[in-house]
């Protein structure tokens, strides 16, 4: 089955062809304006490394967060717009636990971290099931990165980009128990959502379509409840 996957979770973006449990193509880019200006080029760049058409694609996978707001949103209408075009089905993975599975293999509870702003981060704890996944601890969370850490109770592997902003709080915190992954490793990949996207969807077709996890409210909705409340 071949599938596209997307994530648009963070200023970093990702976009990747997927086939037969591998990789085909994988694009990930660096966002300064918005996702709008880069997501469908890099498409079109996978695509055309790849050699397929978007006709070709079967299934799409989508980030679906926590992260920014804008940028679940512009990956959430792009994933649901190539599905509705190609008539093909759609489904969404959450990006923090899409994190924690590229290190299935640790030894390590692990702790995905994406930054919030205003001081936090989107964060959730994983445990490696020892089949290739991982189990959940904790439900996603907007957190202060410090607080967080303090609640933590025994070594942990430490990814994302809230990790490489928050690195010297968590280590003052967690010490010999904070284990950080090196920087290569250490954001989300849509390689790894369209294969988290694909297996998801194999398990079980009828719980395709889309799920947007934005865990709090975004400063539009905060700005217009004090609006209405006043």
């Amino acid at each position: 089955m071949k599938v596209l996957g997307l994530d648009t979770s963070s200023t970093q973006g990702s976009v990747a062809l997927f086939e037969s449990d591998r990789v085909i193509a994988e694009y990930c880019f660096d966002v300064r304006a918005t996702h709008s200006e880069r997501l469908l080029p890099a498409i079109e760049v996978v695509l055309k490394h790849a050699d397929w058409k978007i006709s070709e694609i079967e299934l799409v996978a989508c980030g679906s967060g926590p992260g920014s707001f804008t940028g679940l949103r512009i990956g959430l209408a792009t994933a649901l717009g190539i599905a509705f075009g190609c008539n093909i089905p759609v489904v969404s993975v959450p990006t923090l636990e899409a994190m924690a599975a590229t290190f299935s293999y640790s030894s390590l509870r692990i702790c995905p971290m994406l930054d919030a702003a205003k001081g936090q981060v989107f964060t959730a704890l994983f445990d490696p099931d020892g089949h290739g996944g991982v189990d959940r601890i904790c439900q996603d969370c907007s957190a202060d990165p410090l607080a967080f850490a303090k609640g933590i109770d025994r070594p942990v592997l430490l990814i994302g980009e809230g990790v490489v902003k928050y690195r010297s709080i968590l280590h003052d915190a967690l010490g010999e128990w904070a284990y950080f992954s090196i920087p290569g490793l250490c954001y989300h990949r849509a390689g790894v959502i369209a294969s988290f996207g694909l297996n998801r969807y194999k398990a079980d077709p009828t719980k395709a379509g889309m799920t947007t996890y934005y865990v709090r409210k975004s400063d539009a909705e905060i700005e217009t409840e004090k609006i209405v409340g006043g």
